[in-house]
C-alpha cells in the first residue's frame, strides 16, 4: 500500500527535477552554459544542507509537509527572481541552493523514519515524473509559465496534506489563495506576456554576458514573441530596415525580424524572394554578374542542410537547386520549425514550403539514409554563440562525424562550414575544426588533402574591422580541379566588384551586397601567405599557435573543441571552488557524526563516510557519461532526457523497490553488475546500435532498454547502505550520510566534467566504475564487522 510519505517525496522529488531544468534553462537565456551547468551542484548542495538541517530536528520535532511545502514554494520564487532579475548575482547564491535545502527536509524525514528502498524509489519515480514534467510543459507554456504551474502543483499538496496539522484552516486558506494566484497568474501571462523573460529580465552585465537580446531592446527593437524547447529559447525582436526589400509575392517593405536563441541574435527572418540571394557571399558555388547567373554545378545539386535554423540560408540554397525538392533539411529545435511553418511562415517569404525539414540531430538522421549530396552545409550548428564558448559536447565537428559527411557526398560532392571568428578562442576553435578536417582526408588515403580546400573570410561591415568576420570553409571530397579553382578565383573577384566598384548601386541586382568586405584565406596553388595557409602546409599543426594552445583533433570520447586553453583555468577554477565549498560541508557533517557519538563514533563511521562519498561520486559520473555516450544517438535533447536520464532513474528506482529484504550478497551481485554493464556500455552496446540501426524512436527504446540492468544495480547500494547504517548505529545518524552524499556528489558535477574535458569519456568512465569497485571493497569491510553484532548504537 503507498503510504502517505512516499507521495510526499515523489512530488518533492519531481518539483527538484524541473526546477533544476527550469533553471537551467533560464540561466542558458541569461548567463553562460558552463554557469548554468553547475544548477545540479547547486541542487546537491541544497539537498546536502537540507539533510543537515534535518538531523537537528530531532531534538524539536519534525516539520509538518505543508509548512514544509509554503516554504518551497516561497524559495522556488525567490530562486525565480534571483535568476531573472539578478542574473549576475547567481553564482553559489544562497538563494539557487534554498529551495533544493527546504525541499530536502521532506525526502531526509522520510529515509530517517520510513523503508529506505520503498522511498528511495518514490524519490527516483517523482525525478522520472519530473522529467516528464519537463518535456511536456516548458515546450508548450514556456519556462516561467511552467514554474507558476509546479508552484500551483505544490500548493495543492500542501492544500490536500493540511488535514491534522497544527493551524490546518490557515495553511488550507494560504494554499487555495496561492494556488488561485500561480495558476491565475500563468493563465494571464498566457495571454499577455508581461512575465515572459524578456520582458522581465535584466541582462548580467558583467563583459561576456550581456545577451543580444537586451542590447536590441534597447535599442529600439520591440520584443515580439518567443517559443520555448529543451534546445534553446527563441526570441524575436521586429525592426526596420534601411532598405526596402522586395518580397516573395512581389510586395516591397522594409520589416524584418531578428531571431535570438538563448538571448543571442543568430538570424534575421525578411520577407524576401529567392532571387534576392543570388549573390548570397555564404554560398561560393553561385554568383549574378553582367546580367548572367554563374554557378559551379552543371547540375541541380541535392543539398542537405545541417540546421536550417529560421531562415538561415534555406532561401539561398532553394536559388542554387531551383528544385525545393532537391533540398533536405534537419533542425534539432522543434520550436524554430513550429515558428517557420505557423508565425514567420508569410514573414519569411514561406521559407520552408515544399523543403523537407526533420526535427532531430544531423548525424541522427544520416546514419539512418543512405541518400548521398551534392552538397552538405553545416551553419547555425551550434546551441551556444560560437565555435569557441563553453557548451554542450561537440559531435557535430568531430573527426568521426566528418568521415560519416564525406560517406554521404557524392564523388565529386562538397562540404560548407561557417564559423564566426569574433575573438581568440573563436579563432583557435576554427583552427581546430580544420585540424579535424584535414585528419579524416589523410585517414582516408587522401595524398594531398591541402588541395581539398577554399577559405575565405566574410566581414558583413565594413566599419567593424574586428568582432564581425566569418570564417568559410568549403571541403570537396575529392581534390579540387583546376577549372574548380578557377571558378573559386573567379567568384572572388566577382565578391570584390559587388563590394567595391558597383558599391553605390542599390537595386535588386546588388542584393545590398555591397557592405561586406570579402577575403581569400587559402586555396590551394595561390601564394597569400595567410595564417590558414601557413597551418594548413604546416609540417606539425598540433602546436601551430605554441604549446599553450591546444589543437589536436577532437573524437566522439573527447568532443570538446572548444577545449583550446591547455591550463583549462575556467574549469579548474570552478573545480576548485565548488570543492572547497563542498569540502568545508563535508568537514562539517562529518564533525556533527563524531561529536554526537563521542570518540567511539570515529573509526567506525570513516568507512561508511568513505562509501556513501563513493557512491556520489560514481553515480553521477556514470549518469552524466551515460548523458554524453548517447547524445548523438537519441536524435535530440527530449528524447536524451527521457530515454537516458529517465531510464536510468526509472530502472535506478525499480532497483531499489525489488531489494526491500536485506542481504549483504544481494548488494555484493548489484556491484558487480555495475562493473559488468558499465563495461557493457563502454565498449559494446553503441557498436550494436551501429549495426542494428533501427529507426530513431526504436533506437531510443534499445538504448532505455539497455541502460534498464545497469539502473537497475545502480539503485541497490544507496538504500541498502541507509539500512545498513540503520542497523549499524541509529536512524538519527541517517540525514549525516546521505547529507555526504549529496554533497560529494555535488563536488562531482564540476570534477566529472573536469575529468571529461581532460581524459574524454571512457576514462572518466572508467574512474567512476573505479569509485564503485572501491565502494564495493569498503562494504566487504562493513559486513564483516556487521557480523559480529551492531558497530555502535548512539544515544
Amino acid at each position: 500500500m503507498i503510504k502517505k510519505t512516499e507521495i510526499q517525496v515523489f512530488f518533492a522529488s519531481m518539483a527538484f527535477l524541473f526546477l533544476e531544468t527550469a533553471v537551467f534553462h533560464v540561466l542558458l537565456f541569461t548567463r553562460s552554459h558552463l554557469e548554468a551547468n553547475l544548477v545540479i551542484s547547486y541542487a546537491l548542495l541544497g539537498l546536502g544542507i537540507g539533510s543537515l538541517v534535518t538531523f537537528f530536528l530531532k531534538d524539536r520535532g519534525s516539520l509538518h509537509f505543508p509548512a514544509v511545502v509554503g516554504f518551497f514554494v516561497l524559495s522556488i520564487t525567490l530562486v525565480f527572481i534571483n535568476v531573472t532579475r539578478f542574473p549576475g548575482l547567481v553564482h553559489l547564491s544562497p538563494f539557487m541552493i534554498l529551495p533544493f535545502a527546504v525541499g530536502n527536509i521532506i525526502i531526509t524525514q522520510a529515509f530517517r523514519r520510513g523503508n529506505t528502498n520503498r522511498i528511495y524509489f518514490s524519490n527516483l519515480l517523482g525525478a522520472f515524473a519530473g522529467i516528464i514534467f519537463s518535456v511536456a510543459f516548458i515546450p508548450t507554456l514556456k519556462t516561467e509559465n511552467a514554474v507558476l504551474l509546479c508552484i500551483g502543483v505544490l500548493c495543492l499538496l500542501g492544500l490536500l496534506f493540511s488535514q491534522g496539522v497544527p493551524y490546518g484552516r490557515t495553511i488550507r486558506s494560504l494554499s487555495l489563495l496561492f494556488l488561485i494566484v500561480s495558476l491565475g497568474t500563468m493563465g494571464l501571462n498566457l495571454r499577455w506576456h508581461f512575465l515572459d523573460l524578456e520582458v522581465i529580465t535584466r541582462s548580467a552585465g558583467s563583459v561576456g554576458s550581456t545577451k543580444d537580446v537586451f542590447q536590441l531592446q534597447t535599442a529600439g527593437r520591440p520584443f515580439f514573441l518567443s517559443r520555448d524547447s529543451l534546445v534553446a529559447r527563441i526570441s524575436l525582436l521586429k525592426a526596420e530596415s534601411d532598405h526596402q526589400a522586395v518580397g516573395y509575392d512581389g510586395t516591397v517593405n522594409s520589416s524584418y525580424h531578428v531571431v535570438c536563441f538563448d538571448g543571442s541574435a543568430n538570424d534575421v527572418v525578411e520577407n524576401t524572394a529567392p532571387i534576392m540571394y543570388r549573390n548570397d557571399p555564404r554560398i561560393p558555388f553561385m554568383y549574378f554578374e553582367n546580367g548572367r547567373q554563374v554557378r559551379l554545378f552543371s547540375q541541380p545539386p541535392r543539398v542537405f542542410i545541417i540546421g536550417t535554423s529560421a531562415q538561415g540560408i534555406v532561401k539561398s540554397i532553394k536559388f542554387l537547386t531551383g528544385d525545393d525538392s532537391l533540398i533536405q533539411g534537419v533542425e534539432i529545435n522543434p520550436a524554430i520549425v513550429k515558428l517557420m511553418e505557423n508565425q514567420l511562415f508569410e514573414p519569411s517569404a514561406e521559407a520552408y514550403r515544399n523543403v523537407d525539414v526533420e526535427i532531430m540531430d544531423g548525424r541522427a538522421f544520416l546514419k539512418h539514409s543512405g541518400a548521398r549530396y551534392d552538397l552538405i552545409t553545416l551553419m547555425n550548428t551550434y546551441i551556444t554563440e560560437n565555435i569557441g564558448y563553453f557548451g554542450e559536447p561537440d559531435f557535430i565537428h568531430t573527426t568521426e562525424a566528418f568521415g560519416e559527411y564525406l560517406d554521404h557526398l557524392k564523388e565529386g560532392g562538397f562540404l560548407l562550414l561557417e564559423e564566426r571568428d569574433v575573438d581568440r578562442l573563436s579563432r583557435f576553435a576554427i583552427y581546430r575544426l580544420l585540424h579535424n578536417l584535414l585528419t579524416v582526408l589523410k585517414d582516408r588515403g587522401a595524398a594531398e588533402p591541402e588541395k581539398h580546400f577554399f577559405i575565405y573570410n566574410v566581414n558583413p561591415d565594413k566599419k567593424k574591422p574586428r568582432g564581425g568576420w566569418y570564417t568559410f570553409i568549403v571541403v570537396k571530397k575529392t581534390p579540387i580541379t583546376p577549372e574548380e579553382r578557377n571558378y573559386f578565383l573567379r567568384w572572388i573577384d566577382a565578391r570584390r566588384n559587388i563590394e567595391y566598384i558597383l558599391k553605390q548601386e542599390t537595386d535588386v541586382d546588388m542584393d545590398f551586397t555591397y557592405q561586406h568586405h570579402t577575403q581569400l584565406e587559402y586555396l590551394h596553388g595561390v601564394k597569400n601567405g595567410t595564417d590558414y595557409s601557413r597551418f594548413i602546409q604546416a609540417p606539425d599543426r598540433d602546436s601551430f599557435w605554441g604549446e599553450e594552445v591546444r589543437l589536436t583533433p577532437t573524437t566522439d570520447d573527447n568532443p570538446y573543441i572548444f577545449d583550446i586553453a591547455r591550463d583549462r583555468r575556467d574549469v579548474r577554477a570552478l573545480v576548485r571552488k565548488v570543492g572547497i565549498v563542498c569540502g568545508v560541508l563535508v568537514f562539517f557533517a562529518a564533525a556533527i557524526l563524531f561529536r554526537t557519538g563521542g570518540k567511539r563514533a570515529v573509526l567506525p563511521s570513516i568507512p561508511f563516510l568513505f562509501y556513501f562519498t563513493a557512491l556520489g561520486l560514481g553515480y553521477f559520473i556514470i549518469e552524466i557519461m551515460l548523458m554524453k555516450f548517447y547524445q548523438s544517438y537519441t536524435g535530440s535533447p527530449t528524447y536524451s532526457l527521457i530515454f537516458v536520464l529517465g531510464g536510468l532513474f526509472l530502472s535506478s528506482g525499480l532497483g531499489s523497490y525489488f531489494s526491500r529484504r536485506y542481504s549483504p550478497w544481494k548488494i555484493i551481485l548489484s556491484f558487480i553488475g555495475i562493473l559488468v554493464f558499465s563495461l557493457y556500455h563502454m565498449y559494446g552496446n553503441r557498436h550494436l546500435l551501429d549495426a542494428v540501426r533501427a529507426p530513431v524512436l526504436l533506437e531510443n527504446i534499445l538504448v532505455a532498454v539497455t541502460i534498464f540492468p545497469l539502473g537497475f544495480c545502480m539503485g541497490i547500494p544507496f538504500p541498502l547502505g541507509i539500512e545498513t547504517v540503520k542497523k549499524s548505529f541509529s536512524e538519527r545518524q541517517v540525514p549525516v550520510f546521505i547529507s555526504v552524499n549529496a554533497l560529494v556528489s555535488a563536488f562531482g558535477i564540476p570534477f566529472g566534467l573536469y575529468l571529461s574535458v581532460s581524459l574524454g569519456f571512457l576514462r572518466t568512465a572508467m574512474i567512476g566504475v573505479g569509485f564503485y569497485a572501491f565502494a564495493m571493497g569498503l562494504y566487504w569491510l562493513i559486513s564483516r564487522r556487521g557480523a559480529r553484532g551492531p558497530v555502535l548504537r548512539w544515544s
